[in-house]
Order: C-alpha cells, then sequence, then structure tokens
C-alpha cells in the first residue's frame, strides 16, 4: 500500500491511497462471505451457496459495491497510525482502477495551524450593577398584578383597565362596512407593552358604546392599511392586590412564607441576574479583541455543523409547521457570518486552552453530579457522574466557562457603572429586564385575570 497527501489549502487535505491487488484480496474475502449469508439461488438454501458460485456470479458487482467500505476502513487505519485529527465527514472523490492496483482519493478537512500570542493583558470594561428598590418594586407589582380582580367601568380612565370592543372591517373608500365581512371582538389590557401604541391611544378614555375609527399601519407603501369601525362593548379597572404573606405563599407555592422573603428572594434573583450579564458582556469583549487579532481559514463542515445547530436550535424554540422543511442551505446567508464568528472562537479558544492546560476536573461537575443524586435516588454517584460527562452541550460550556476564567486572570479589568457602560456601548439593554427575568416571560404577557 502507498500514501501520499497534498494540502489542498489551509483547512484541506487529500488524501490518495493505492492498493494492490495483494492489498485488495482480505478485503474482497471478507465481502465475498458477508454477500454469501444473504445470496439466494434456486436449489441451495439462503447462506448455503457454495463460495465458489458466489465468486462466479456475483464476484464483480461484490467487488465493486466494496470499494466503498475498502476506501473508508483503510482511510480510518491511516487516521489512527498517523494520528490524522480531522474536521467533518471526509469524502471518496474519486476511484482510480488500474490492472495491477487501486487508487482511492479521499478529501478531508483538518484544523488551521495557528499561533496565538495575544490573549493576555486584555483591557475589559466590567459592567457593575446596583439593584434599586424601585427594581424590587416593580416585580412586586407585576406579581400583585397576577392576582388582581376586576371591576366595571364606565370610562377606561388609564392604563389600568381592559378593554373589550368590536371590530368591523371598513370599505376604505365609503367608510362603511364590508358587505360578508365577519366583526371580531378583542379586549386589551392597556398596560401591555406589546399592544399597538396607536390603538392604546385610541381607546384610552373611551366609554363604553363609543364608536370609534381604528386605521392599522399599512404592512408596505405598496399596500393600503386596514381600517376598522371600534366599538367598545365592556370597561373594567385592573385592581391589583395587596402584597401580603398570603400572596407571596400562592406565588412562590409555599417555597416563601413573607413579604420579606419575597423582597430578599427579588433582590438576589436580580443580582444573579445582573452578573450573568455583566459577565456575559466581559466575555463578548474578550472574544472581538482576541478574534479580531487573528485571521484564519475556518473548516468548511465546521461552519455548516454549527448553522445545522443554529437551525435546529431555531425549530425547538419557534416549534412552527413548516420549519422542518427548512434546510440549512436554505438559511445559509443568514447563518453564515455568526456561524463564522462563533467557529474562529471555538478554534481560538482551545488553542488558548490547550496553551493554558485548561481541563474539566471532577470539581467542575461535582456540583451538577450532587443535583442530580437529588432528583435520581436509584442511580448511584457513578451512574450520575458518567451522565453528566456524556452531555457534551454542558462539558462544552464548563470548559468554556474555565478558559474564559483564565483569560479574565491576565486581563486588565475596569469596573464601570452599568447605566454608563451600556450608554458608551451603545447595547440595549435596561437593568428591568431582568426584574421580567424573574417571571420568565414579560410581564404584561404573563397576566392571567380572572
Amino acid at each position: 500500500m502507498e500514501t501520499s497527501i497534498t494540502t489542498i489549502d489551509a483547512c484541506t487535505r487529500e488524501i490518495e491511497i493505492t492498493l494492490t491487488n495483494d492489498d485488495l484480496t482480505p478485503h474482497y474475502e471478507r465481502a465475498y462471505k458477508e454477500a454469501q449469508k444473504e445470496v439466494e439461488i434456486h436449489g441451495f438454501r439462503k447462506g448455503k451457496v457454495p463460495m465458489n458460485i458466489v465468486k462466479q456470479r456475483f464476484g464483480r458487482v461484490i467487488e465493486q459495491n466494496a470499494l466503498d467500505s475498502i476506501a473508508n476502513n483503510e482511510f480510518n487505519k491511516i487516521v489512527r497510525t498517523d494520528n490524522i485529527k480531522f474536521v467533518g465527514q471526509p469524502s471518496l472523490r474519486d476511484i482510480r482502477k488500474d490492472p495491477e492496483f487501486i487508487t482511492f482519493v479521499i478529501r478531508y478537512e483538518v484544523m488551521p495551524d495557528i499561533e496565538i500570542t495575544e490573549y493576555r493583558n486584555l483591557e475589559i470594561r466590567k459592567p457593575v450593577f446596583t439593584v434599586t428598590d424601585d427594581q424590587i418594586q416593580l416585580a412586586i407589582n407585576d406579581i400583585c398584578l397576577r392576582y388582581a380582580t376586576m371591576e366595571p367601568a364606565e370610562v377606561a380612565s388609564d392604563n389600568m383597565h381592559i378593554v373589550k370592543a368590536r371590530f368591523t372591517p371598513l370599505d376604505d373608500e365609503t367608510s362603511m362596512p364590508i358587505v360578508g365581512a365577519k366583526s371580531e371582538d378583542s379586549s386589551f389590557f392597556l398596560r401591555n407593552e406589546e399592544m399597538d401604541d396607536n390603538l392604546r391611544g385610541l381607546l384610552l378614555d373611551a366609554k363604553v358604546d363609543d364608536t370609534l375609527t381604528f386605521v392599522e399601519d399599512a404592512p408596505d407603501e405598496n399596500t393600503l392599511p386596514s381600517r376598522f369601525r371600534v366599538t367598545v362593548l365592556e370597561i373594567s379597572r385592573v385592581v391589583p392586590a395587596e402584597f401580603t404573606d398570603e400572596i407571596v405563599r400562592q406565588y412562590s407555592e409555599g417555597a416563601l412564607k413573607t413579604v420579606d422573603e419575597m423582597r430578599a428572594d427579588i433582590e438576589k434573583f436580580i443580582e444573579h441576574q445582573s452578573a450573568d450579564v455583566s459577565r456575559a458582556e466581559m466575555e463578548r469583549q474578550v472574544i472581538e479583541q482576541i478574534s479580531e487579532a487573528q485571521t484564519f481559514e475556518v473548516p468548511g463542515s465546521m461552519v455548516q455543523r454549527i448553522m445545522q445547530s443554529m437551525l435546529d436550535n431555531v425549530r425547538r424554540r419557534l416549534d412552527q409547521p413548516g420549519l422542518e422543511k427548512i434546510t440549512v442551505d436554505d438559511v445559509a446567508e443568514e447563518f453564515r457570518p455568526r456561524a463564522l464568528e462563533i467557529a474562529r472562537w471555538q478554534i481560538l479558544s482551545d488553542k488558548i486552552a490547550e496553551i493554558e492546560g485548561v481541563d474539566i476536573e471532577d470539581k467542575d461537575i461535582d456540583p451538577y453530579v450532587e443535583h442530580l443524586k437529588l432528583k435520581s435516588p436509584k442511580l448511584n454517584e457513578t451512574q450520575v457522574r458518567n451522565f453528566v460527562l456524556q452531555q457534551e452541550g454542558l462539558i462544552s460550556e464548563i470548559f468554556q466557562r474555565k478558559t474564559f476564567d483564565k483569560l479574565f486572570e491576565y486581563a486588565i479589568i475596569t469596573e464601570v457603572p452599568s447605566d454608563e457602560y451600556f450608554a458608551e456601548e451603545n447595547v440595549p439593554f435596561h437593568p428591568d429586564d431582568n426584574v421580567r427575568r424573574y417571571f420568565g416571560t414579560q410581564p404584561d404577557d404573563s397576566i392571567i385575570l380572572p
């Protein structure tokens, strides 16, 4: 057997594997034996056809069908022997036949060979948050709103009202109801942040039985806006519940007992979320500074894998019919820039981790093991630990965090008040966002009223 490797570009290699007829014979013999198990010929039971008849009748077909497997087996042997670290799925590009030998041409990708030195002494700005009484009160107000009651009202005098109205489509030219068009009744909580501002303004100060005209924003300049007659059917005033120990016990399902405990819990949660936001901003700065200082090619198969992962995440998050038909090629133009950024950072961070000796230790996964042991008492510690180690996403997250921790050790970190930081960085974040995370959703979206 002879081999030769050609460098196509920074990430692509092509290997030619030449096997003589003597080299091929053991492969063919194994293929004959496997085929013999399935061959059926009249007069013989399945799997009992003599080998000489199998070779005589099906030999060339069997040998032809075995070539892909032979190429794969020989490539894997070379990979193990020469410790070749390839990325993605190698592809069989060509099979060249000669009376005395066969040459397989296989193309594969490798990680680029990069040298990285400029990752220490980075200048990082750390946004520092201060939890305010107003933020805590914002969360408390939302909790009280979830247990609100409603009272009939004649006028929607402020945003703490729900307005039920009937929408009747109107003709653009005559402003008369469109014949055959159905009216629809809808209710609106005027405090809802996602409500159309024009509609909120129309309904604010409206009275029961008022008849108004609402014009929707046109979707584009070539489409006329839709017009509706809006008839106010009902108005209810939303009365938030009083913040009491009983409300605390209901909302927390008994985990918290008093209003003071709830205030402390909200403050702790906001502090935790703020720390996550602060760290994410520091990590973003690290990635930008190190990535901008490095230029190298990225394996195409790596980018393709990341785009597939991005698409899978979109499918899981949206869970909408039809998304299963979308392929990576359909979204490649939109996804590729971000996928390239992710791939570049993975390569860089792995290289830094290698230089710095970053590795996963038992103490890194101990908290996860202890947590799962409580949830799965029937499993022993070894079983739980092995399960955790098999969670590739979790292990990758821990590994990345340790790499960032190492970079932070070397960095020059300057603390900056969060409002100053986000104003200068032009990052769309508001401290109240951490209050909203306490509920797992936007407050107004999750209101459940009787």
